[in-house]
């Protein structure tokens, strides 16, 4: 049985790494690894968003650092909140005591009134106020999720809120507001590519796999019988199987023949792009943080993060290096702006607040990713349900994040090639 695997991502270098059959990787960019990708600017090592390798699965963890071989470092997490001029601990509710006194008090008091457990079928802004508070929803929260998500939280789902987002006791919010801290243990521990940036484990996973084709996109995929014709525009490739891990309109689009209720599903689907700045200077780079996050409206970026805080490799002797994260839609204004308008606006933002001050640019880029986030509105399940079915009843297998459609990090975009591979060496009646 020969397999064709669309889209040469983690998650389809993951499928072909741990797949006993014959296959393919159909790349349609002449090097693989999609929003794992990283960029080297003379010197300068700069991920395509930030990355790291974390899991809270050991084993899966195990696996994915050990293909790094002697090439990783273990980090522990030091992120901080911009707000008002000053830099919180992140998560925000663990530093309230770090606020100004006001809004420390109105944080701790809308806490003690909240409402208790939103009623099945809120909204996520209702969530936010029910579990957090409205002093804390409306001072961090609910802004910074507006600026990654692009729509009013109250048109958002909550699943993926109450799967990631910590539960607060009213003790620890006492805690925090009076700035004491249970113990000094560091940040949440995490490993890191030593050279090469993230993109070290794409090339980590490709190696021996001699039957990935970049540069290579799909442009038309049918059914023939038993088989699957797959088109890059040259010439023709047959499988007896299809995994996509393409996003669900692009795979849509390669198909003839969809049912008009899919297609309907296909354009309800939201989704937000990724602009990411990267920065190379010489200058001053003060804070002692690997992340650092905003929620404030007048910033473009909502997190910036110093490269060389996750490995000194990642920039030259005595240089700084910023790399910011823009969310838009591609019809925003934001995505449309030229390049040196962006890293304008970080470089003079960044140096406005004291962050940075940068005496002399040595390299600077902008690149954008067209599919970075899965906005998860109130249409998104019932899409995303209509869908799979059509793609069960045709027989293409979809995975990872876009394929899903479902949020989904690195380690379980990793972790699901791994099961579909597992799967389809075992003979399991897939689609």
């Amino acid at each position: 049985m020969t397999i064709g695997i669309l889209g040469g991502g983690l998650t389809g270098l993951s499928i072909a790494a741990h797949l006993e059959q014959d296959f393919e990787v159909l790349e349609k960019n002449d090097r693989c690894g999609g929003l794992c990708r990283s960029e080297e600017l003379g010197g300068f090592t700069f991920d395509r968003g930030g990355h790291i390798l974390f899991s809270r699965d050991e084993g899966l963890l195990r696996e994915m650092v050990s293909l790094l071989g002697k090439n990783v470092l273990r980090r522990y997490r030091t992120d901080r909140i911009f707000y008002k001029g000053r830099t919180l601990r992140y998560p925000f509710e663990s530093d309230l005591a770090a606020l100004p006194a006001r809004d420390t008090l109105a944080c701790l008091y809308h806490f003690i009134r909240r409402g208790g457990c939103p009623t099945e079928g809120a909204n996520l802004r209702e969530w936010l106020y029910a579990n957090y508070g409205q002093g804390i929803a409306d001072r961090y929260l609910i802004p910074y999720n507006e600026k990654i998500w692009k729509v009013d939280p109250a048109d958002l789902e909550t699943r993926w809120a109450e799967e990631r987002l910590p539960g607060l006791s009213l003790g620890g919010v006492i805690r925090s507001s009076l700035g004491i801290r249970k113990g000094r243990a560091p940040g949440l521990p995490y490993h890191y590519p030593e050279t090469g940036g993230i993109e070290a484990l794409i090339r980590a996973l490709e190696e021996g796999l001699d039957t990935v084709r970049r540069g290579t996109p799909a442009k038309r995929v049918l059914r023939e019988g038993s088989s699957w014709i797959v088109s890059d525009g040259k010439g023709q490739r047959r499988y007896d199987r299809i995994v996509s891990t393409l996003p669900v309109p692009e795979l849509l689009g390669l198909l003839e023949g969809i049912p008009g209720e899919v297609a309907e599903a296909s354009r309800r689907l939201r989704y937000n792009s990724l602009i990411t700045v990267m920065v190379g200077f010489r200058g001053d780079c003060p804070l002692d943080a690997q992340a650092l996050y905003f929620s404030r409206g007048d910033f473009l970026f909502h997190r910036v993060c110093f490269p060389n805080r996750f490995s000194v490799r990642n920039t030259p002797a005595g240089a700084e290096s910023i790399l910011a994260e823009i969310t838009a839609r591609r019809v925003d204004e934001s995505w449309r702006l030229p390049d040196d308008r962006l890293i304008r606006h970080v470089i003079d933002s960044l140096e406005g607040e004291g962050i940075v001050k940068v005496r002399e640019r040595i390299q600077a880029a902008v690149v954008r990713d067209p599919y970075a986030y899965i906005v998860q509105d109130h249409h998104c399940r019932g899409s995303r349900s209509l869908i799979n079915e059509y793609m069960k009843k045709i027989g293409i297998i979809p995975c990872g994040r876009f394929a899903e459609w479902e949020y989904l990090n690195m380690d379980a975009c990793f972790a699901r090639g791994r099961e579909i591979a597992s799967e389809l060496n075992r003979g399991e009646p897939l689609p």
